[in-house]
């Protein structure tokens, strides 16, 4: 193909490139064609009809090259017409000349050099297997601008360097293999198909001639490829080692700390996972965990989403009392469709804007009047009865739908016999009776009530809001009034109408009167007007509030999702941890492959008498183009580097010096793995779990005092004692010898102080399981029991010590005082750093601990409880919303849940029954304490 070059020397020199990326012996070729052509048809001809095919033909050991020099306009074209899906019968390069065709005028298609030449690239060597290939290289407009047809200028000069300026055009052949051999066939009196049927000649008969030295020169390569292959592989794991062992260490110490942040704060384990997705690492590791837990997170963060903006809609509401704001706030709550808000809270805000909507009350009378104008029974109107009486049809004895009059008469006078206050339901109820006793029908017949469903429905709905948007004085008139006392159902509804039906209805009247020359009692009216506006809205607003809980909890809160989470993330951190052992076992020798190196170097003998034969054998590649007669020898290449400005070097032929440089690489790089091999795997045993918490303890505590803490292990350095307690799953109890301030010391020095700090809550106290998860370490979680001496003869305490017992062959660290209590203690001092060490509190319900963990014992008994009771009620202020999390309630055989004190949350806050004292018995317990 054709490629860019700066210069004939950089031409020259690549020719002879070592190609370090892949191992070959030289660039891969054993021989070179280089078009040096002119702008005359027969270059043009050759290029456009045979340059593709020679590049596929002679792309394993012989390379078929030309000069180039394409701008990105022509280049632009070009890809037009691919992208266009213009298709042709002819080669790739005939479509590139219909696309430069398009050239600036005074440009020649073929010799228009553009820009300035680019360097000759590494990439445009490597061989093509297929017109597809080719293809790949030529429809890409980034990749044409660096390859395409020849430069005959460039060209011309390069030829006169090396002195054949007179034979262009011409080919250019020289030898790879050996001491270099140049040769020239001209062909400006020859045909481009005479010369292609020449080339093609020479390239089959190369192929043929040389098959087996080919073939060896194959061999030999692979050879070496595959030595070089191994040895840099091992040196890169070999270097990888220590690194990715620190990577390791340090991805399951944050894991371990998310898994624990989860466990101790709801609203930080949502915070997490999205933290988690950022881990490269584990999120590879644990993509589907991950990204399902995010899935939920995100879930209930778009419902805790929707819920905040209903209680934002009900706080407003509450905190309004203008009616006509409210009236507004409730219609838009009606109509809009928020999501979360059921339907009946939506009901009862549309009731509730109608109650709402109008001025307020100025006088009783309009009051009334207003009443009057927005409110009424639309079925007590003929209209509207008609409408409902067509529903059910021509029954025996009736009236046809269309002149029912008497039936509407009937209605009309039933409806108004009954009391505005009273239920809405029996109106309509009292008025469908009397409506079928018209009719002469049972109102219990199932025709009947199935007929008038619908109007039962919209007498009960027009009754109801007629009542909610009454005056309250009028409801609140005894003897009750009646609805034909006080209801207009026809006629105009101007003022001088209102006052003229208001005169018909003398006790309507005189009420009216009374309140007007009343204004305290007016006054009153009013309070409780708007007492009852009020207790409506209230009711909205817990309609919206009990959607916007509803919304945020089911079916899962955020409480509950943060369990789910932690449990989640501590399996993660199992599984971690479980590969991070496993990759410490076997890494150096699964992956790396150490034992093969010494053995490679044993094949030095093999690949030297391999070079020899190899020497021999690319002396006896026959080149076909040199016994054609019209191909002319350049005898004297040394002449002609000295003219390109090239340093002769004497030495080994170029391609025999090429494998001695790849197997010397090879050679070192495998010496250097089996040097660095041992090195690396000390640097990467720094970081398994035990010798890091070594490493970090003996260096956090004076020399002194750290052997006094690890004077009970066993070992012979300090090193050698502290990784022999993790061995020995004795780390917490070395861990229970230190202070506050040294637990500290070693938080701040757990990481490196390249990684992340430990993340701790304000005031949050370092314990020793705390400790153990940032350091990799497995730690059995660790519970403190407090519990209170019953007067009972020591059964209570024998239940206690057996669940201690139970606990603890169940893998985990129960601490109770009666083991300590066989040696003087300051039982303060003992009882608070148990208890800020302690991972979970057991609170062991019983009378006695009731009454002295409230106070109401005799003094001086049981003080023990009491102060340990300090301490939970404490934590408990302080960590309001998930103290439930670590202190734990218990209720043992023979106990009962009332037997707590009162501040652990009495029947709304969890608790465990431990009954029988067995492991089945204990088993929803020891679950939630080990996750």
């Amino acid at each position: 193909m054709g490629f860019h070059v700066r210069s004939a020397e950089e031409m020259y020199r690549y020719a002879f490139r070592l190609d370090d990326r892949n191992s070959s012996l030289g660039d891969g070729f054993g021989w070179t064609i280089l078009l040096l052509g002119d702008s005359g048809e027969v270059t043009r001809e050759f290029l456009l009809r045979y340059g593709v095919e020679l590049s596929v033909k002679t792309a394993h050991r012989v390379r078929f090259a030309f000069f180039s020099g394409l701008s990105e306009q022509e280049t632009f074209h070009f890809a037009y017409d691919r992208g266009a899906g213009r298709r042709s019968a002819r080669s790739f390069l005939d479509l590139l000349q219909m696309g430069l065709g398009r050239t600036p005028r005074g440009r020649r298609p073929l010799d228009w050099e553009g820009e300035g030449w680019r360097e000759l690239r590494p990439g445009a060597f490597g061989p093509f297997t297929g017109a597809q290939h080719v293809h790949s290289h030529l429809h890409d407009a980034d990749r044409l601008i660096d390859r395409s047809i020849p430069g005959a200028e460039e060209a011309a000069r390069f030829a006169q360097t090396l002195g054949i300026g007179r034979h262009v055009p011409c080919l250019l052949m020289f030898t790879d293999l050996g001491a270099p051999q140049h040769h020239v066939l001209p062909f400006g009196d020859l045909s481009a198909s005479g010369v292609y049927e020449r080339v093609r000649a020479w390239v089959d008969a190369y192929y043929e001639t040389n098959q087996q030295a080919l073939a060896h020169w194959s061999s030999v390569e692979q050879r070496i490829h595959e030595l070089s292959w191994k040895a840099r592989t091992s040196l890169s794991l070999i270097r990888q080692w220590p690194v990715q062992r620190r990577d390791d260490w340090l991805q399951l110490s944050l894991l371990a700390e998310s898994a624990r942040i989860a466990r101790t704060d709801p609203d930080a384990a949502l915070r997490e996972v999205e933290a988690l997705t950022r881990n490269e690492r584990i999120s590879l590791r644990f993509n589907r965990e991950v990204y399902g837990l995010l899935d939920r997170v995100r879930e209930v963060t778009a419902r805790e989403e929707r819920a905040a903006h209903l209680a934002g809609i009900a706080d407003r509401l509450r905190e309004t009392s203008e009616p006509k704001r409210l009236a507004s706030l409730l219609t838009s709550l009606a109509r809009k469709k928020h999501p979360g808000l059921s339907a009946a809270a939506r009901e009862r805000a549309r009731e509730a804007a109608v109650v709402f909507d109008g001025p307020w009350p100025s006088s009783p009378e309009q009051e009334l009047f207003r009443w009057w104008r927005r409110f009424g029974v639309p079925a007590a109107q003929w209209p509207m009865f008609s409408q409902f009486r067509s529903e059910w049809g021509k029954l025996p004895g009736q009236e046809p739908p269309d002149g029912d009059r008497g039936g509407h008469e009937a209605f009309r006078a039933a409806l108004g016999e009954c009391a505005l206050s009273a239920d809405a339901g029996r109106t309509a109820d009292h008025a469908l009776a009397r409506l079928a006793d018209h009719y002469g029908v049972s109102p219990a017949a199932p025709a009947w009530t199935a007929a008038v469903a619908n109007l039962r429905r919209h007498l009960a709905t027009s009754v109801t809001r007629l009542q909610q948007a009454a005056p309250a004085w009028l409801l609140a008139q005894s003897p009750p009034v009646l609805l034909h006392e006080c209801l207009l159902t026809a006629g105009p509804r101007d003022d001088e109408s209102l006052r003229e039906f208001l005169g018909t209805r003398p006790r309507l009247a005189a009420a009216v009167r009374e309140l007007t020359a009343d204004p305290d009692r007016f006054a009153e009216d009013t309070r409780r007007r708007l007492a009852q506006w009020l207790r409506q809205r209230d009711a909205v607003v817990r309609a919206v509030r009990e959607d916007a809980h509803a919304t945020a909890t089911h079916p899962t809160s955020r409480a509950e999702l943060a369990q789910d989470i932690a449990a989640g993330l501590e399996k993660m951190r199992a599984a971690f941890q479980s590969d991070v052992e496993q990759n410490a076992r076997d890494q150096i020798a699964r992956q790396a492959g150490i034992a093969h190196l010494a053995k490679n170097l044993e094949l030095a003998t093999e690949l030297d008498a391999a070079l020899r034969d190899y020497h021999d054998a690319v002396r006896a590649v026959v080149h076909p183009h040199m016994s054609d007669p019209r191909v002319i020898a350049l005898t004297a290449p040394s002449t002609v580097a000295e003219t390109m400005g090239l340093e002769v070097q004497p030495g080994p032929p170029q391609a025999e010096q090429a494998l001695h440089d790849s197997f010397e690489r090879g050679r070192d790089a495998t010496r250097e793995a089996l040097s660095g091999h041992g090195p690396a795997q000390r640097e990467g045993e720094r970081w398994a779990p035990d010798t890091r918490f070594a490493e970090v303890l003996t260096a956090v505590l004076p020399e002194p005092r750290a052997a006094d803490v690890l004077e009970p292990f066993p070992g012979g350095t300090p090193m050698e004692k502290a990784s022999r307690a993790v061995r020995d799953q004795r780390v917490t109890e070395l861990l229970d010898a230190l202070s506050r301030e040294e637990l500290t010391g070693l938080l701040e020095h757990v990481r490196p102080s390249d990684a992340p700090r430990p993340r701790l809550r304000p005031g949050e106290p370092p314990t020793p399981a705390m400790i153990c998860s940032l350091f990799g370490l497995r730690a059995a979680p660790r519970v403190f029991i407090s519990y209170a001496h019953e007067d009972d003869g020591g059964a209570h305490i024998d239940r206690v010590c057996t669940l201690w017992r139970l606990l603890r062959t169940l893998g985990i660290d129960a601490r109770l005082d009666l083991p300590a209590s066989e040696e003087p203690q300051d039982w303060a001092l003992w009882t608070d750093r148990q208890y800020r060490a302690a991972d979970f509190v057991l609170v062991i319900a019983s009378p006695a601990y009731k009454r002295r963990a409230e106070g109401t014992e005799q003094p001086g008994t049981g003080e023990g409880v009491a102060w340990e009771a300090r301490l939970i009620r404490k934590e408990i202020y302080d960590r309001t919303g998930d103290w439930y999390r670590r202190i734990l309630r218990v209720v043992l055989p023979g106990g009962s849940l009332d037997d707590l004190p009162d501040y652990l949350g009495g029947r709304t806050t969890t608790y465990y029954p431990v009954d029988p004292l067995t492991a089945e018995g204990a088993e929803k317990l020891v679950r939630y304490l080990t996750r």
